[in-house]
């Protein structure tokens, strides 16, 4: 690939599918890339803007050794440049790891931080600690830190019986074993015992040292998201959407995800991302509470699962930031098309969604799920211009099913 533009860098884990989206982004504007993969075999390894590549231990046995590894490897591609390239982790753990070690790092990356946040908002108990001392309570989920189990009593005194508990900061290993079908959070079951819920968060306990509780808020509607970036001046740009299915439902990820302009998230967005000082992309999940006020449920501090969404509709949120890191002026060459709704899904969950029976009767919600998967914008990973990478993700889905 012919460029004398700075690479950027994927930290590349989990299913990729954010990483295929970066790529395909980057790619648009002639950006190259290097890509680190987390434990596997990267499906973006080769494609046509990847001009480094290499594959780590994860999780890391030794987090220094990582640590030394990176910088050597970045050192090599560098040589005497002395060049920091605009970096992006595709989900929590890696993003962590560039968190824990930004010391050493930043002088190689350009990593997306808060000022005022040693982990950037990754840590659920240190955002909303930090959010309700500055005054931002009304636009955040009412939060309640557990620094043990049985702390969740004094969570149900405070919020009441109805809570969603959820790790504070994920672990290098993704594997949360919350529930069988994936969740990310602990619900309460059905005439469930205050003592069996806390007996089952302590079955779990040892995915992260803090957790934090919330107060259930109304799934009757859909979850909406916000997502943008803001620049190191201040300068916020953002773009909503509605997760109109997840799976699993409750505590799930979504998987068909619709842009929708939704005036009133803009406010509280700016407020918390000004707030904790924060610059680069993020994704804002807000559900609302009883009284039709929206509320945050968390921040994620880096590119999203439907990254690719608010790009096809014509706001390429990671190249602005990857501008902005690098005090590129293009960053202001962008048109945002809303006249129509753009749609994206994920085709294997949005089956498995539409098959489990949460969305209604299975035969007809798989019929619907076909037809919003024909007229969807952006069918990850199913109309990327990568055929290689479509090949690779058909191979891995067909190795999912074989395991089963």
């Amino acid at each position: 690939m012919n460029s004398n533009k700075t690479p950027a860098i994927i930290l590349s884990g989990g299913s990729e599918i954010i990483s295929i989206s970066l790529a395909e982004e980057l790619l648009f504007y002639n950006i190259p890339l290097i890509v680190i993969s987390l434990g596997k075999k990267s499906i973006i390894r080769d494609i046509s803007n990847v001009i480094a590549y290499v594959q780590i231990d994860w999780p890391p046995n030794n987090t220094e050794a990582t640590v030394r590894q990176l910088i050597e490897f970045i050192k090599k591609i560098s040589a005497k440049n002395n060049v920091r390239y605009p970096t992006f982790a595709t989900e929590d753990s890696g993003l962590r790891f560039l968190l824990e070690h930004y010391e050493k790092l930043s002088d190689f990356m350009i990593i997306s931080a808060s000022q005022k946040l040693k982990m950037g908002g990754l840590d659920k108990a240190e955002l909303f600690e930090h959010l309700l001392s500055g005054g931002l309570g009304k636009y955040i989920a009412s939060t309640v830190t557990l620094n043990r189990p049985d702390d969740l009593f004094g969570a149900f005194d405070k919020l009441g019986m109805d809570l969603v508990v959820k790790p504070a900061l994920k672990p290098y290993s993704m594997i949360l074993n919350i529930g069988k079908k994936g969740e990310k959070v602990i619900n309460r079951k059905n005439s469930e015992s205050d003592r069996e819920l806390i007996n089952r968060l302590s079955s779990a306990w040892n995915i992260s040292d803090r957790w934090v509780a919330q107060k259930k808020l109304d799934n009757s509607g859909n979850e909406a998201c916000w997502w943008g970036h803001r620049t190191k001046n201040g300068k916020i740009v953002g773009i909503t959407a509605y997760e109109i299915w997840k799976y699993p439902r409750y505590g799930g990820t979504g998987c068909w995800v619709k842009l929708s302009q939704i005036d009133d998230l803009h406010k509280p967005a700016h407020m918390i991302l000004n707030n904790i000082n924060y610059i680069g992309l993020a994704e804002m999940p807000f559900l609302k509470d009883y009284n039709g006020n929206w509320r945050l449920l968390e921040l994620n501090p880096r590119p999203w699962l439907q990254v690719a969404l608010p790009a096809r509709a014509g706001l390429p949120l990671a190249y602005l930031t990857y501008c902005d890191f690098l005090n590129i002026s293009e960053n202001a060459n962008y048109s945002l098309n809303l006249n129509s709704e753009f749609n994206w899904v994920n085709a294997e969950r949005l089956i498995m969604a539409a098959t489990s029976g949460d969305y209604g009767g299975k035969i007809k919600t798989f019929l619907k799920s076909l037809k919003i998967l024909i007229k969807s914008d952006c069918k990850i990973v199913y109309d990327s211009p990568f055929y290689v990478v479509k090949i690779r993700w058909i191979i891995r889905m067909i190795q999912k099913i074989l395991k089963k």
